[in-house]
Formats: C-alpha cells, sequence, structure tokens
C-alpha cells in the first residue's frame, strides 16, 4: 500500500481553518481521506453530529461527493475485486486526491474563498474516474457503477434509504478508514495483511445491514459493524495509528 502521513474520503481530516465567514459546512465532513474520530460510534445529542456541527449545516454539501474517493477506493478492493497489478495503478490518483484535501485548510486561510471546496470535489472525482476507466475492464466499471449508484442512494437519502446525517460516518466508516489505513496512517504490509479480512467481513455485513427495511435496526447493525472493525484495529495498528482514525 502507498502510504504518506498527511491523505482523504473525503472520509478525514477535519478542517480547522478559522476565516472570517463560516465555513462550517465544509468543516464537518471536508477531508474524509485524511483521518478523522476514531472508534465506530455515532454523533452527539443536541442535533449535533458530534463534532459540534448542526445536522442541517453537515447535510449542506453534497454526501457523496464528499466521501467519493474513500468509498470507490474501498470498493475497488472489496466491490469489485481489483487485482494487485490494477491497485498498484489506481493509487497515485487517490493519493494524489488526499493530497489536494490536506492542502485545502492552508487554501482556506489563504484565498477566504470557500469555492475552492466544490473544485476540489469536481476535480478529485473526474481525475479517479479518468483512471478508473482506464484501469477497470468492461466488467468491473459494470460493477463499481452499479455499486457507487445504490450506495450514494444511501448516502443522499433517496428513496427513504439514507441515514439521518448525524450518522453518516457511521455509513462511511469502513471505507474512510481503510483509506487512512493506505494513505495516511502508513500501514505495514503485514497489518494490511492481518486487517484485510475483517474489513471483508465488514464490507459483507454492511451491505446486508442496508438492506434492512427499519432504518433504526439498520443504524443500530452497521454500528456494531462499526465497532467490532475497530476492536480489530485497535489489536493491530499502534497508538498512533489509531489517532489518525
Amino acid at each position: 500500500m502507498v502510504g504518506t502521513r498527511g491523505f482523504r474520503l473525503g472520509l478525514g481530516l477535519v478542517c480547522t481553518a478559522v476565516i472570517a465567514f463560516s465555513v462550517s459546512p465544509a468543516a464537518a465532513q471536508f477531508g474524509r481521506m485524511g483521518g478523522g474520530r476514531h472508534g465506530g460510534g455515532g454523533g452527539g445529542g443536541n442535533g449535533s453530529d458530534g463534532r459540534g456541527q448542526s445536522h442541517a449545516e453537515s447535510s449542506m454539501l453534497d454526501a457523496w461527493q464528499l466521501n467519493y474517493a474513500d468509498v470507490t477506493w474501498a470498493a475497488v478492493h472489496f466491490e469489485v475485486g481489483a487485482t494487485p497489478e490494477q491497485l498498484e495503478a489506481l493509487g497515485p490518483a487517490f493519493q494524489q486526491a488526499a493530497g489536494n484535501w490536506q492542502a485545502l485548510p492552508d487554501k482556506l486561510r489563504q484565498t477566504r474563498d470557500t469555492h475552492i471546496i466544490t473544485t476540489t470535489l469536481m476535480n478529485t472525482q473526474t481525475t479517479i474516474q479518468a483512471k478508473l476507466m482506464e484501469v477497470l475492464s468492461p466488467d468491473q466499471k459494470t460493477k463499481l457503477a452499479d455499486y457507487q449508484k445504490k450506495f450514494s442512494a444511501n448516502l443522499r437519502g433517496e428513496g427513504g434509504a439514507g441515514p439521518d446525517p448525524a450518522q453518516l460516518d457511521l455509513l462511511v466508516y469502513v471505507d474512510r478508514t481503510w483509506a487512512v489505513l493506505a494513505f495516511r496512517a502508513a500501514a505495514t504490509a503485514d497489518q494490511m495483511k492481518r486487517l484485510e479480512p475483517a474489513y471483508a467481513q465488514a464490507w459483507a455485513d454492511r451491505k446486508a445491514a442496508l438492506a434492512l427495511s427499519d432504518k433504526k435496526d439498520r443504524a443500530a447493525k452497521v454500528d456494531d459493524i462499526n465497532q467490532a472493525l475497530f476492536t480489530k484495529l485497535k489489536s493491530v495498528l499502534t497508538d498512533q495509528q489509531i489517532s489518525l482514525l
């Protein structure tokens, strides 16, 4: 796996840039591929997502776009079944996306222009999509597109399928932490080998959970899956690596 100290996800790094006008809608979720709070826990109370962000604010940016890179990186592993050679070819595009996300706080401070968030989101998705078209086989492209369509509906809440905005972190925890392992936490080959079966199981279990009709049952099951995965992560990673999740 490629690894660098400083990859989002947009899974990720929470934007701490303090500027005169509010950037809080981005601050809650931007830079997913860079790390975030660890553990599989849910959001806070009083209408907050656990980071002092209101549900209305944290849903202002498109949840699918914010998490596109993280979800796609995980999907090429666990849904599409990309070969090691394909993953190696795709890695730099996701690494570049990570670097772009991590540079955003400084850019926001310098330019005071929140439009660069949208621009970065669009450029990230365009770059990754182009590389996917180049590397994946036709069957893999179809499988990925089908999965992305279904999962994006969950993130966006289409047809009542999606979670409360406060639970978005629950839904993308598997994807976000997998991306962090690859591009920020510098997980070793041995660590990845030990963790991959747990992620494959979490991936399959989450798909089954998202098929549940009751929203509360679905959220509770996903939370259980995340907690079990976090327990495994704690048994394999260092404290420093855990702090980046």
